[in-house]
């Protein structure tokens, strides 16, 4: 079994699939925090997607020729020069 530092790093890319819409986005993590994922937030059309403290959502990670997946739920949506979602992380 791979640790999980090995395939939840900083500047990893990762999907985001919002539970309640179905929709995919690709993102990157910026940093872990505490049990937290804090990734860029995701861009449709070249505008930062926002999504609701709470939102549903479903990870996926990919890793050496696998996928690694769990559900989590939206902390904050945070707005700057890079714009951020902090997400749980089990």
């Amino acid at each position: 079994m791979t640790a999980d530092n090995e395939v939840i790093r900083i500047n990893r890319r990762i999907e985001i699939r919002v539970l309640d819409t179905g929709e995919s986005y690709w993102s990157r993590v910026e940093a872990i925090d505490n049990g937290a994922l804090i990734v860029a937030a995701p861009m449709k059309h070249g505008t930062p997607v926002w999504a609701p403290r709470g939102t549903k959502v479903r990870v996926d990670i990919p890793h050496e020729g696998k996928r690694y997946s769990f559900r989590a739920s939206v902390l904050k949506v945070a707005q700057g020069d890079l714009s951020t979602w902090t997400i749980s992380y089990p």
